[in-house]
């Protein structure tokens, strides 16, 4: 096999966008976001479960924009992403904020309060500042 024909397992995340996507497999993309978590962009949706989704975002939790909607709903993953880099926050629309995501995001990254729900900001900072 030629060194350009490695799979994505064989050299970095960023090597799954040139896997064609027929021929992507889930142990290939598990493989990819565990290097990369923001492989998951090139990970088909059909592929992306709950599990690959949080091996992902334990490595980048940015990677929440590319986590499908109807998994945004599991408080797991978005408490991972945002213990991860609390500017995750940003990806996760208002209707899966709720105080214990919120308090994690922004004892990880203070500036992030912005993105918090307003009925939700004062015990937020509540919490964060230990009142």
């Amino acid at each position: 096999m030629k060194p350009s024909a490695l799979p994505p397992s064989k050299k970095n995340g960023w090597e799954l966008q040139h896997v064609p996507i027929s021929l992507r497999n889930e142990t290939m993309c598990h493989t990819a976001v565990t290097k990369v978590g923001a492989a998951l962009r090139f990970v088909p949706d059909d592929l992306k479960t709950k599990c690959l989704c949080l091996t992902a975002l334990r490595q980048d939790g940015t990677a929440l924009e590319y986590v499908p909607e109807p998994l945004l709903n599991c408080e797991t993953l978005c408490l991972a992403a945002v213990s991860q880099n609390g500017e995750a926050l940003w990806f996760l629309p208002d209707v899966y904020k709720n105080q214990a995501i919120c308090i994690a995001a922004v004892r990880k990254t203070k500036r992030v309060l912005e993105f918090v729900p307003e009925p939700l900001q004062r015990e937020v900072i509540r919490f964060v500042q230990g009142v």
